[in-house]
């Protein structure tokens, strides 16, 4: 080969080489492009997905499966999870008492893994409440509880100082009392039925004895836990009083039917605390508006989720109630309200 020949055939092959070089180079930018354009994408649907992951956790713990607790717990619900914060929501519901509920939420206070813990209803807040005040890693918010001071989960009603905040139902004994005492001037014995466990019950009963004897009208008081004993107590007091009233009880909210039905068709009104139980055949009653009770809690529990400290997310005492009555059993019991009470009392159909 000539010396031409061979200086001609290494500068081709030196320019081929560079020219590969050079594509190299700009194939190995475009790939890296791609790879940081993916890898952006990637941390953003991480992001998403780490956000998703920490998303609000709402549990709510409900005493019993009831009709009156179940529309606290709807309406909490539709409230946290029509907010846009993505708050995820597990409910717990008791069947026989608090203590699979107590398991589960012992796990969380000491282990995590709820940003809130809402109760409903007295016994569950009282099994609850405690756990979570002394770990302070979660705040509860209560609802449906009747005193919450006696029940020990505040200090006070005004100022919450530990670790949970809540919606009292407040609505007062005296004025149940004395709305019973219009309908029936005559009245002479009033009979109560309730938990005997419940310190809600008794201490509605305190306030009940005091106007009981302040009006010189004797107070005939059944307590028990056992529903199958009901029946039998209702009895008793429609042969021993003049009047049966149904307290804020849980215990009775499910299990009110065997009192009202001894009471009809006998001359013995039973005055009750929900519209189920007025509709059900009791004369009378001053009822909450469950779902607005839920939703009162249900915002108390946005602003802990929010950021607000139990502190300032003060208890409310909700105490608004609407007076119902039974139509029926008020004609065949010729009772009729006094004329204050007319003009507030709302009829219900049996």
């Amino acid at each position: 080969m000539s010396r031409k020949r061979l200086i001609y055939l290494l500068s081709l092959i030196l320019i081929i080489s560079v020219f590969a070089l050079l594509c190299g180079c700009s194939m190995k930018l475009s790939v890296d492009d791609d790879e940081n354009e993916s890898a952006v994408t990637e941390i953003t649907e991480s992001g998403n997905n780490s956000k998703s992951a920490r998303n609000p956790h709402a549990y709510i713990f409900q005493y019993m499966d009831c009709d009156e607790l179940n529309t606290c717990c709807s309406s909490i619900k539709s409230i946290l999870e029509n907010e846009n914060v993505n708050v995820s929501v597990t409910v717990g519901r008791g069947v026989d008492g608090v203590s699979t509920l107590t398991d589960t939420a012992g796990d969380l206070a000491i282990n995590g893994g709820a940003d809130i813990v809402i109760t409903i209803g007295s016994p569950c807040a009282e099994a609850v409440c405690p756990l979570f005040t002394t770990s302070g890693r979660t705040p509860v918010v209560f609802c449906a509880v009747t005193d919450p001071v006696g029940l020990g989960i505040v200090d006070n009603m005004k100022s919450p100082t530990g670790n949970c905040t809540g919606t009292a139902a407040a609505f007062s004994v005296k004025e149940r009392f004395a709305m019973i005492c219009a309908s029936q001037p005559g009245l002479t014995k009033l009979g109560v039925i309730c938990s005997a466990s419940e310190q809600n019950c008794e201490s509605q009963l305190d306030i009940l004895r005091k106007e009981c004897e302040r009006k010189n009208i004797e107070i005939v008081e059944m307590t028990t836990d056992i529903p199958s004993e009901i029946a039998a107590m209702a009895k008793d007091l429609m042969d021993n009083s003049n009047a049966v009233l149904i307290l804020q009880d849980n215990m009775m909210l499910k299990n009110s039917w065997p009192v009202i039905s001894q009471s009809i068709g006998s001359i013995v009104p039973v005055y009750g605390v929900t519209i189920s139980q007025i509709k059900d055949g009791c004369a009378a009653g001053y009822c909450y508006d469950f779902s607005a009770m839920g939703k009162t809690a249900g915002e108390q529990a946005l602003k802990l989720l929010h950021g607000e400290t139990v502190q300032n997310v003060p208890i409310v005492e909700y105490k608004d109630c609407t007076l119902y009555y039974n139509e029926k059993r008020m004609t065949d019991l010729y009772l009729a309200f006094a004329p204050d009470y007319q003009k507030i009392a709302k009829p219900l159909t049996q």
